[in-house]
């Protein structure tokens, strides 16, 4: 059986057990098997290095040739328990990184802004709730929310600007929260996708101090087995798009200046009834605009064209270039490059982006994400600096 279409059944159980308060601590992609950082701030800078959560307990650490998009391994560093590295993000000053773990909470490094290395900010590793599988951080770099998917709860943290530390802002957050995944955050909002009522995204306002005030949902169109993803804000700041990684669904809500999101419309990707994982938007010079989301079990990616001012997609286009379960996606600040993650063969294919129409050129070979162990299994990428 191929190994993306074992997640499945895998990914039912563990849902049940988060449900039930006996979160197993494991990521919902199982070893050998199965946005991008999703926040709203775009990366920072020209985008130097690049980082990719091996689901092997460790971070591989790239330089990035900005010209040509060509990545140099440069090594890897400690990230927790095998099989609990999830969700990486990159503050926006792109000196700092954070790894959720499912197994053991958030872990902290400082790039090293000569070589890339990551280094372990204080004690390493920052406790959260049960089952933490993402960070968002807000756009001014100052606040950081984990999302605790055995939890439902959402832990707030402020960030030490000087250092990247992160420290505890106050009690864990639930509200009408069942299974919170993934989130992304402006300066005035924290978004949540949540398995709650097949499938929800909740709104928090962002209090002066960094604590969380009230929250209200907003109801999304997945059928029973639907479980919204991954989540990114488009560079206007105005609309949202969350993968279902069920379902193979993107969906677009309007609303995200004021907090109060609409579901917009529902769109298939161009594998409809399979896991829809990661998602990325490219914003090249050119004006245009467009949407990349990674198809898991059918080893594609999906190009929509975005229409800026509406956030409407077209009809996607697919790409396949012998992917093996594509699940982190990310482009660099200048729009020029794709990254994507192969799952099932740990390695990350780079892709050169048209800037007219968003059409994928390869670049070189495939990387390995570790190159002493094949094994590695890369989930979602965050570019720094």
């Amino acid at each position: 059986m191929p190994i993306a279409v074992r997640m499945l059944p895998i990914l039912s159980g563990l849902l049940l057990m988060a449900v039930s308060g006996g979160a197993c601590g494991r990521s919902i992609f199982p070893k050998a098997s199965s946005s991008s950082s999703a926040t709203a701030t775009p990366t920072p800078g020209t985008g130097a290095f690049l980082y990719v959560a091996n689901n092997d307990g460790k971070v591989a650490e790239f330089k990035r040739a900005r010209s040509t998009g060509i990545l140099s391994f440069v090594g890897t560093v400690n990230a927790g328990p095998a099989s609990g590295p999830f969700g990486v993000t990159a503050a926006p000053q792109g000196s700092f990184v954070y790894v959720a773990n499912t197994a053991d909470g958030i872990h902290q490094y400082g790039v090293n802004l000569q070589t890339g290395k990551l280094t372990t900010i204080g004690a390493g590793v920052v406790t959260a709730g049960s089952t933490p599988r993402w960070v968002a951080v807000n756009s001014s770099g100052t606040f950081a929310y984990v999302t605790n998917f055995g939890g439902a709860s959402i832990s707030p943290f402020t960030i030490n600007t000087a250092n990247g530390a992160l420290g505890a802002n106050g009690s864990a957050v639930g509200g009408p929260l069942a299974n919170p995944y993934a989130a992304a955050a402006t300066d005035s909002f924290l978004f949540v996708s949540d398995r709650a009522n097949s499938g929800t995204i909740v709104s928090f306002p962002i209090n002066g101090d960094g604590t969380l005030g009230s929250p209200s949902f907003t109801s999304m169109v997945f059928s029973g087995t639907g479980m919204p993803g991954p989540l990114i804000i488009d560079p206007s700041g105005q609309f949202i798009y969350v993968t279902d990684v069920n379902n193979g669904t993107v969906s677009l809500l309007s609303g995200v200046v004021g907090g109060a999101l609409t579901l917009v419309q529902v769109y298939p990707t161009t594998s409809p009834g399979t896991p829809a994982i990661g998602l990325a938007i490219a914003a090249p010079s050119s004006g245009n605009e467009f949407l990349y989301v990674a198809n898991q079990s059918a080893g594609t990616i999906s190009l929509y064209v975005v229409t800026p001012a509406t956030g409407a997609l077209t009809l996607p286009v697919v790409a396949t270039f012998g992917l093996s379960s594509p699940t982190g996606l990310a482009v660099d600040p200048s729009g020029a490059f794709l990254y994507v993650t192969n799952q099932s063969t740990g390695t990350i294919a780079t892709f050169a982006i048209n800037a007219t129409n968003g059409t994928l050129t390869a670049v070189g070979s495939p990387i390995a994400t570790e190159p002493s162990n094949p094994a590695s299994t890369p989930l979602f990428i965050a570019i720094a600096h």
